[in-house]
């Protein structure tokens, strides 16, 4: 009995994160892209406390909460189903250790 619970555990889990990489893969292609650009674009402050990366055409706002916008409404969230996308965490982890050792929000501007 106890293997079968486990097994249908298993199977759940497996499926919740096939359906996280489905949802995710159409963002893959902006990870590494926008991730490599972080250091050229100037920060400034949102009246929402909320840091704004800003380029000449592209906008990357990193919210409060650990979540990310990339330009044409894309995100990379910082909830359940990108923790079981191995990919999109990897990602996540990478983004909020950038911004944890490179950006203080204590020495922003507001725009």
């Amino acid at each position: 009995m106890l293997y079968i619970i486990l097994l249908i555990l298993l199977v759940l889990l497996v499926i919740m994160s096939l359906s996280a990489v489905i949802v995710h893969s159409s963002n893959y292609k902006y990870y590494r892209k926008y991730y490599k650009l972080l250091p050229t674009y100037e920060w400034y402050k949102w009246p929402f406390f909320q840091p704004t990366i800003e380029s000449k055409c592209e906008t990357i706002i990193y919210f409060s909460d650990g979540s990310i916008r990339f330009p044409g409404n894309n995100y990379l969230h910082d909830y359940f189903p990108t923790y079981m996308d191995p990919y999109s965490l990897y990602w996540l982890l990478k983004y909020k250790r950038w911004f944890k050792n490179n950006i203080n929000i204590n020495n922003l501007e507001y725009n």
